[in-house]
This record gives structure tokens, sequence and C-alpha cells, in this order.
């Protein structure tokens, strides 16, 4: 990118049809939760499981993910938790400082199921950690679509000369 000058051989146009039907493939979802836990714990190892739990639910429904990121916010830190491919070990970047009670979590996910199947999955994940944990799990929003076409303003083409 640094080397090639714009509008060279690797910018192509794009196919849009394609694109979109591809895009049509894949659910979203964005949501936002709070997690309290009875006894504190560290924030890390709530993340990893966060992250394990919702790569399990699109695993066990046959779904490809294109990517799951979490954010989890508690009062001794913050984690950002990513997977990408199904059957992955969550990829935990951050710290805390000591074990917390409370976490705000937020959810990206995108995948090949269905909006309703992933919200399905957020809320079987925060029915885990009720039965596992005792904890109480508060979604206090949650946003699963499939998008729509794209509809650039602009369009590359490569010119003719």
């Amino acid at each position: 990118v640094q080397t090639t000058p714009p509008g060279e051989h690797w910018l192509r146009d794009i196919d849009y049809q394609r694109y979109a039907e591809s895009e049509a493939e894949m659910g979203w979802l964005n949501g936002s939760l709070t997690l309290n836990l009875p006894r504190p714990a560290d924030g890390k190892v709530v993340s990893a499981r966060l992250g394990e739990r919702f790569e399990q639910g699109v695993r066990e429904r046959n779904g490809r993910i294109g990517h799951l990121k979490l954010l989890v916010v508690g009062p001794t830190g913050s984690a950002k938790v990513s997977v990408t491919h199904v059957g992955e070990k969550p990829v935990v970047d951050g710290a805390f400082t000591g074990p917390a009670d409370h976490f705000q979590v937020t959810v990206n996910i995108r995948a090949t199921l269905p909006p309703e199947e992933l919200a399905n999955i957020v809320h079987g994940t925060l029915g885990y950690f009720r039965e596992t944990d005792q904890a109480e799990a508060v979604i206090s929003a949650i946003n699963a679509f499939r998008p729509g076409a794209p509809k650039p303003t602009y369009r590359y083409r490569e010119s003719s000369g």
C-alpha cells in the first residue's frame, strides 16, 4: 500500500452484487449488558469465559464467525476479547489490577446465523452465568439484524487509458 500509487492494479472495481449476497448471509448483533457477580472474580477470566460461551453458541448452531468482539470494563480494568473463527480460543487483551464483582460488556458479533439466533446466543450466555455463577445479568441494549445492500456514494473504476 505504501509503495503502490493509488489506482494501480491492486485496486479493482468491486462487484457490489456479490458483496451484497455475502453480507446477506451474515447476521449482525450489537449489544450492551451488565454482569454482576456475588463474589469478585478476575476480569480476564470472566472476559475469556464470555468469549468462549459466545463462540460455543455460534459453533453449536453450525455458524461461521466473521468476527466476535467484546469489550469488558470493570472497576479494576478492562479487556478486549476477539474471536475470528469457530473453534478458536478467545484472544483477551487488557489488564485488571484486581478482582471485580461487576462488569459492563459491549458485544459485537457478525456470524452466518439469523439475527434472532445471535440474540438467543446472548440470552443463553447470560443464562449460563446466572446458573453457574449466580450472577445478575441484564441486557441494556440489543440490536440484531441483517445488513442491507451497500450503496456507495463513490465507486472506483480503473481508467482505460
